[in-house]
């Protein structure tokens, strides 16, 4: 045996672990891919079997607590919070100030319409109208996406490190189960989030 093949054998393993990367990524894209079509088709009114499409949803969440789950032990709190900051409260405030002010707008012109009846009524509709103007309140897709958003993303470094110290052995079997309740029970109560209904 020469020893340009012994080499080429020894790299033969190096060269097949890209290809098995990428076909692992692309069956992950593959999957995301259907979890969207479901949720397109979940929202579309009178589609068939729409209830079934909105498994899209979870599929979705499982996908992305996987990765995070074996992803390295996360950074330090404050790079934590600066991450979450710029991926969901700066976008998730910003909207919030433009959905309010969009609010606003129309409540102001329910205010004109209702001034031509009553006065008593007016007033009565502005109070209703500042009620319902922040996005955390209503039947407002911020209102119901954000709590559950929120819910998950500060829940998952918590989640991760107790799937990793699980596998490693070093965390409690009985800390263990209390943590996965815990967690399970925020997370429901996040998937029960039912905003109030607007009443204007």
């Amino acid at each position: 045996m020469t020893r340009d093949s012994v080499i080429g054998q020894a790299d033969l393993p190096c060269a097949c672990a890209p290809a098995t990367s990428a076909a692992r990524i692309a069956s992950i894209d593959r999957l995301r891919i259907l979890a969207a079509i479901g949720i397109v088709w979940f929202h579309t009114k009178g589609a068939p079997g729409r209830q079934i499409a909105y498994a899209g949803l979870p599929i979705f969440l499982l996908i992305w607590f996987s990765l995070v789950a074996s992803r390295d032990p996360l950074p330090c709190v404050r790079d934590f919070l600066r991450r979450a900051w710029d991926r969901l409260l700066a976008p998730w405030l910003f909207w919030s100030v433009v959905y309010a002010a969009c609010k606003l707008v129309a409540c102001v012109v329910l205010v004109a319409c209702a001034a031509l009846r009553a006065t008593s009524y007016a007033i009565a509709t502005v109070l209703v109208c500042l009620a319902y103007a922040w996005p955390s309140v209503g039947d407002s897709f911020v209102a119901r996406v954000a709590p559950l958003t929120f819910g998950i993303y500060l829940i998952h470094p918590l989640a991760g490190y107790a799937l990793r110290q699980s596998i490693a052995g070093a965390l409690n079997p009985g800390a263990h189960v209390v943590c996965v309740v815990v967690m399970s029970g925020l997370v429901t109560l996040g998937l029960m989030h039912t905003p109030l209904r607007r009443c204007v």
